[in-house]
């Protein structure tokens, strides 16, 4: 099974000189895969991959895009 979605979001904010920007900005992409199938035999195979990107225009933010990807079989 697959999912992935994508979001993006828009706040308008009061103070630049606190947030840096007048508006921020947040890009958010991620996808999911998950496999698993049995077999006559008894034994069996899974895996999930879990995948995701955001990206901002926060000028306090240090690290952008942040990527987080997981693994696991």
């Amino acid at each position: 099974m697959v999912n992935a979605g994508i979001e993006h979001q828009t706040i308008p904010l009061t103070n630049v000189q606190l947030n840096g920007v007048p508006t921020l900005q947040t890009n958010i992409g991620q996808v999911n895969v998950n496999y698993s199938q049995a077999f006559p035999t008894g034994t069996g195979v899974s895996f999930d991959f879990d995948n995701n990107r955001q990206t901002t225009n926060s000028t306090f933010n240090s690290l952008s895009p942040q990527l987080n990807s997981f693994y696991h079989a």
